[in-house]
């Protein structure tokens, strides 16, 4: 067993889809933080942007998702990708 004590531990899995499960455990003598985020590229265009960014915020909406953070990268005055991350779940422990 390791012993973790002031410490934050975060693992990256990536997903068959392209996405990358990010787990992330925090410590203060014990466990007393636990969150798991997924992160996702998406390739869009100025006739499809707002219409992901609308589709993305369904983790919220239809996923019960707490946070949801979305990036959008351009080149040339023009939308080319969006970086969408979401949380599945985050639990405090005292």
């Amino acid at each position: 067993m390791t012993n973790h004590q002031h410490e934050k531990v975060t693992t990256t899995t990536p997903q068959p889809d392209g996405s990358i499960i990010i787990e992330t455990e925090s410590y203060y003598d014990k466990l007393s933080h636990a969150m798991k985020e997924v992160e996702r590229q998406t390739f869009t265009s100025r006739n499809t942007v707002l219409s992901d960014i609308i589709h993305i915020l369904e983790h919220i909406t239809k996923d019960g998702s707490p946070k949801v953070t979305i990036t959008v990268m351009s080149k040339n005055n023009e939308p080319i990708k969006i970086i969408e991350r979401w949380t599945e779940y985050k639990q405090d422990f005292k």
